[in-house]
């Protein structure tokens, strides 16, 4: 039997008694100092899921419940300062007991996610420290990471998608200055992305100089209803790599009317270098096969534009989204420690050039999140693709609301989902779906789409199969 984690009980009784005990407020007081107010925001989510899809030329049925409590409590210090934390506790744990060993005869449930992975009871995802000082904003820690309509940066927070769930949320260790000048923010940002362990032995010039550090400038414009900007990243590693990666994002929100247009676009460009012979990763047990030398990021694009307008009781929507596929010269392998594969990809080709959305930026209920893309983490997100979504949505009762979405989607380099001849059309998508908030912050709602398949899920044998998700959906927020 596999050991389990123990829940970080102490941490769960701290966060709770400071956020739900209002009367704790005052004994942290002082009078001669500011006052300390606590709150707590979040969410209960559980999701009755159901999915027929084709994988590896044979069907795949599933059925299970998936569960999360999102707590987010704050401490805030006068009208200036404020402590901040997001903590999961059964962070997307399938209902039940989920282990290869359960039998009829098991008790309680276990901690596990649907790939059978053991699932910490409770995950610090983010603390962090803000103070408004005359200068403008200023915060530190591990925070969101977010811009413009997410397709780079998504802080996976609330229900933002029209289908599906956020489930990973972009997280970073920084440090953020925001100068407010009129109507304009200079917003600069440092990130440690990598530091070295700081317990190796290793004197290699290679291990004492592989830190990752990421510099950032966002320029925003920001009134009433119009909002705009850009964001340039550059993200660097002195060795082994000497990585110099810069990504280039505009982004533009307007309302004309009852119009509203949103739309963001980038680019990304650089080098970086993956030595071209078989060495491990100067970490014990992990190897990789080697690269070829140097590796040119290069023509890599990525962006949206959506448009919705409202029309009384109903709300058009019409989506446009595009990221470049892979280049002839482009290859990854997989990153092996201490002999199991753990998901993670490593470049080894001589060019860059797919671009992967966000994980967290939802275009429908299967195509981008069930099949497509494996970014270099091993998650599945929008790349390599043209789609097009029109979306209507509905609202009756002063209860619920309806919505229907239609996705195509062609590739823009031909590739196969299921061992068959590559191609480019990757099919036509319906998703359905209604929610209503029965009582005060409780919402139920159901979701369904299926796809009807392209040439690019043909299998060896010419023949495809349609696939179809369906959602059970409740959800508390507070």
């Amino acid at each position: 039997m596999p050991t389990r984690k123990k829940p970080l009980f102490f941490s769960l009784t701290l966060i709770l008694a400071l956020a739900v005990s209002p009367s704790l407020a005052p004994a942290f007081a002082n009078e001669e100092n500011s006052p300390i107010d606590l709150s707590l925001d979040g969410y209960y989510r559980a999701r009755g899921i159901k999915q027929g899809l084709e994988r590896d030329g044979g069907s795949k049925h599933l059925s299970y419940l998936q569960q999360r409590l999102r707590l987010e409590p704050k401490l805030q210090i006068g009208e200036e300062a404020k402590v901040q934390l997001q903590v999961d506790l059964l962070d997307n744990v399938v209902w039940g007991d989920n282990r290869e060993e359960a039998t009829f005869f098991s008790g309680n449930p276990s901690s596990e996610g649907k790939e059978g992975e053991e699932v910490d009871y409770l995950i610090v995802k983010r603390a962090w420290g803000e103070a408004v000082t005359p200068l403008g904003l200023l915060r530190i820690g591990r925070q969101a990471a977010n811009w413009g309509m997410g397709i780079f940066h998504n802080d996976g927070n609330g229900f933002d998608d029209d289908w599906g769930d956020n489930h990973w949320g972009d997280t970073v260790d920084r440090i953020l200055a925001a100068i407010k000048l009129g109507d304009f923010y200079i917003i600069p940002m440092y990130d440690k992305v990598v530091e070295g362990p700081l317990h190796s032995t290793n004197s290699s010039d290679n291990y004492l100089n592989d830190d990752v550090d990421e510099y950032i400038l966002g320029l925003l414009y920001k009134k009433e209803e119009t909002r705009g900007g850009f964001y340039l990243v550059n993200r660097k590693q002195a060795r082994p790599t000497g990585a110099n990666i810069w990504l280039y994002d505009l982004y533009g929100h307007y309302k004309l009317g009852p119009v509203k247009l949103e739309a963001e676009v980038l680019t990304v460009a650089g080098d970086l270098t993956i030595d071209p012979y078989p060495k491990p990763i100067p970490v014990s047990g992990i190897t990789y096969s080697g690269g070829k030398g140097k590796i040119d990021v290069k023509n890599m694009f990525a962006g949206v534009v959506r448009g919705d307008c409202p029309v009384g009781p109903t709300e058009l929507s019409l989506e446009v989204g595009f990221a470049t596929g892979p280049s002839a010269n482009e290859s990854r392998e997989p990153i092996i420690v201490n002999g199991i594969t753990k998901g993670l990809f490593i470049p080894t080709g001589t060019e860059m050039r797919e671009f992967f959305f966000d994980p967290d930026y939802n275009v429908a209920l299967i195509l981008f999140e069930e099949y497509g893309g494996k970014d270099l983490n091993g998650l599945t997100a929008m790349s390599n693709a043209l789609y097009l979504k029109p979306t209507v949505k509905y609202s009756f009762w002063d209860l619920f609301k309806a919505q229907s979405s239609l996705i195509w989607a062609r590739a823009e380099k031909k590739v196969n989902y299921q061992g068959g001849k590559e191609a480019k059309n990757l099919g036509i998508e319906i998703d359905l779906g209604i929610a209503g908030e029965i009582v005060d912050r409780f919402e139920l709602g159901v979701q369904f789409g299926y796809l009807f398949p392209g040439a690019a899920f043909k299998d060896a044998n010419g023949d495809k199969e349609g696939a179809y998700a369906l959602q059970l959906r409740f959800t508390s927020s507070f």
